[in-house]
């Protein structure tokens, strides 16, 4: 390395400051001329890996599927001949091929006349600015309606506020719009963030990071498999043991295949952790500020706890705690007090026909189809309170076999 720089300083290149101040800005301009010259189309939400519904649906998943993906969420351009739902939920809204809003949008085609487009803000396992982040996204969007879960862990001190680090380079600014979460402009979005914000927003080549990324991984997974074959996956995994208060339950048990005791004992340690939080507590905060900011967007928004499972809410530890999560929900609804904004705190278990088979852990339904039949009722109810308008057009499913 210091051959080529000795070799240029002789050549007078580097040699002073206005030098390396005149290489530096070829550099730059260099970039923006290739950056817009070889300007690949923007990224698209088309463009993630997504696992397709089952049945079949036209929900456009619009979150990044990975927090290397720097890009953000990409909702298509608002089309103001269609009514249009963000859903905001975890992995209990979309899991493969599971989907509840795929599930809502066969069971309703219209709403206030226009037909339904849904796009789905769905990360695995979002903390509650994580939910902002989609929240401000989807209003950004213009979209016409919101759907939003609230996680009852997010209450627990055990629990963390924030795990997509990278959707601050979408939205770097999102921070600046309330005193509650200015800490976070300054801890959160550093340097890079708003570097890389800046860069992305300059030079189109950068915007399609992804697929540039996407692409080059290809092509080293294929040198790998030459240089190493590849070794076949163990069909089984022993029971994996669990630390009091881990909070990565969700996505390893129905990985691991080790449902519902070991993930019904996790949730209940979690929701322990809410005893002896006053009402300044962060997770009930940030719960507040996704409800004030839905309030001041106007759009119509419903509100709802993520479902647990029949046995979770069976359990006599679990289910008092998951009560009293449920509680503290409504208590934050009722204080937020706004008209476009429906909040519907217990958990929607409660009004589906017990089944064993329904769930396969505290969480995640193996059949999006019950709770789908429950939202509709839910969302076209709330719709229209708050706008007669709102009425919706409904599809009967049940003689497709669902």
């Amino acid at each position: 390395m210091n051959r080529p720089i000795a070799l240029l300083t002789r050549m007078g290149v580097l040699d002073t400051r206005a030098s390396m101040i005149r290489v530096a800005a070829w550099i730059t301009a260099w970039a923006l001329l290739i950056g817009h010259v070889v300007t690949p189309l923007a990224p698209r939400y088309t463009e993630r890996p997504t696992v397709a519904d089952i049945p079949a649906t036209a929900v456009r998943y619009v979150a990044p599927s990975s927090q290397t993906d720097l890009a953000g969420f990409l909702p298509p351009k608002h089309d103001p001949k269609a009514f249009t739902i963000a859903w905001i939920g975890g992995s209990e809204t979309k899991l493969n091929a599971v989907s509840v809003p795929g599930e809502f949008s066969r069971r309703v085609t219209s709403v206030g006349g226009k037909p339904v487009r849904v796009d789905s803000y769905n990360l695995v396992a979002p903390r509650t600015l994580d939910a902002y982040l989609a929240l401000r996204a989807a209003i950004e969007s213009k979209a016409d309606a919101i759907v939003m879960t609230i996680n009852p862990v997010w209450f627990t001190p055990q629990w963390s506020i924030h795990d997509w680090p990278n959707l601050d380079v979408a939205d770097a600014t999102a921070f600046a719009r309330h005193l509650e979460t200015t800490p976070w402009l300054v801890s959160s979005v550093g340097p890079s963030d708003a570097t890389w914000a800046a860069l992305r927003a300059t030079i189109p080549l950068l915007r399609a990071q992804g697929k540039a990324n996407k692409r080059l991984s290809d092509v080293v997974e294929r040198l790998d498999v030459l240089r190493q074959p590849a070794t076949p996956l163990p069909t089984t995994r022993p029971p994996r043991p669990f630390q009091p208060f881990e909070t990565d339950f969700w996505l390893m048990q129905y990985l691991d295949g080790h449902f519902p005791d070991q993930s019904i004992e996790r949730l209940g340690l979690l929701l322990k952790g809410m005893n002896g939080i006053d009402d300044r507590a962060i997770g009930e905060r940030y719960v507040k500020l996704l409800l004030t900011e839905a309030a001041s967007s106007g759009r119509p928004t419903f509100v709802y706890t993520n479902p647990l499972s029949f046995d979770a809410l069976a359990d006599p530890t679990l289910g008092p705690l998951a009560q009293h999560s449920a509680a503290r929900v409504a208590a934050l609804a009722a204080e937020a007090g706004a008209a476009n904004v429906v909040v519907h705190a217990d958990y929607l278990t409660r009004e589906m026909v017990a089944s064993p088979d329904l769930f396969v852990d505290v969480a995640h339904m193996k059949d999006a189809g019950p709770m789908a039949d429950i939202l509709t009722v839910k969302l076209c109810d709330a719709w229209l309170s708050i706008d007669p308008a709102l009425t919706c057009t409904r599809t009967d499913v049940s003689a497709e076999g669902t």
